[in-house]
């Protein structure tokens, strides 16, 4: 079961559409890093991913500036104790 992934440096290689993959098959995950995947993933891929993840505990989202404040409040919420 997949608990870390990193997807650093990716330049967009990565999409909101992969993210939902992951999150939905990868309940487990507690480490995710994205820097530097520029716009290429947005809120919506965030939101889902904290949705889904509960066992999530870092998140890098350097550089990744499709995201904005409403990915980052995704994040927020989906944060437990």
């Amino acid at each position: 079961r997949l608990q870390r992934l990193v997807a650093a440096d990716g330049g967009g290689a990565f999409t909101d559409v992969g993210l939902s993959a992951i999150a939905l098959g990868c309940r487990e995950l507690s480490h995710l890093d994205l820097q530097s995947n520029g716009t290429a993933i947005t809120a919506k891929g965030i939101e889902t991913i904290a949705q889904h993840c509960p066992q999530l505990r870092h998140v890098n989202v350097r550089d990744c500036g499709g995201i904005g404040a409403a990915g980052i409040v995704a994040l927020a919420s989906g944060c437990g104790d």
